[in-house]
């Protein structure tokens, strides 16, 4: 199975949570989440979602990504999904950039 990692702001991350379990229920999958943890506890989220097929679905906030985006590296992804998406208008951002280097099928 493909992974996909959902982006959105600090304050959505546990609502996208909530909506993935309660449309594909908590049997077929258990998404990862990271908005505010600690840089230890993001670490071994990340590896975690990298190295195994449980859990295919990461929830992040830009935040994160842009501290993180060194450690899901060269990861396949099948689809990046990005909530509030207008506020990547910009090419140049930080959080942009950090974008395009993940290494994607579908955005």
């Amino acid at each position: 199975a493909d992974r996909v990692i959902v982006v959105t702001p600090s304050s959505l991350v546990k609502n996208w949570c909530k909506e993935i379990n309660k449309w594909l229920t908590t049997a077929r999958l258990i998404p990862i989440s990271i908005s505010d943890s600690a840089q230890k506890e993001t670490q071994k989220q990340i590896s975690q979602f990298t190295k195994s097929t449980v859990h295919p679905v990461l929830v992040l906030s830009y935040e994160q990504l842009r501290k993180n985006v060194g450690l899901i590296g060269k990861t396949p992804i099948g689809l990046l999904i990005c909530d509030e998406g207008h506020k990547l208008r910009n090419p140049s951002s930080k959080t942009t950039k950090a974008l395009y280097e993940l290494n994607t099928k579908r955005r």
